[in-house]
């Protein structure tokens, strides 16, 4: 992994994205937990504010944050379940 800062803001940023990616599958758990559900939104509350920081300070994980953050919103409204065909359309 050439060019890559081993710095403690790097691996912090890191971790809250693997951590937040994991609430991701708990809130999507069939009969989801309250525990969950609550991690989800706080990690979501927290990285959307973790990319707006990095963004301002100019630091370059703005953009994984910011993908990570799509992806997790994206990951709590997706419905992968076959849908029906609405009558008239």
């Amino acid at each position: 992994m050439l060019g890559m800062d081993p710095s403690f803001p790097t691996w912090a940023l890191l971790g809250l994205q693997l951590i937040g990616l994991c609430t991701v599958v708990l809130a999507r758990l069939p009969i989801p937990h309250r525990l969950g559900l609550y991690a989800f939104l706080g990690c979501m509350l927290l990285l959307g504010a973790v990319t707006f920081i990095t963004f301002t300070a100019g630091h370059g994980g703005w953009a994984a944050c910011g993908t990570v953050f799509g992806v997790m919103v994206v990951g709590a409204i997706f419905d992968g379940s076959p849908s029906t065909a609405t009558a008239g359309i």
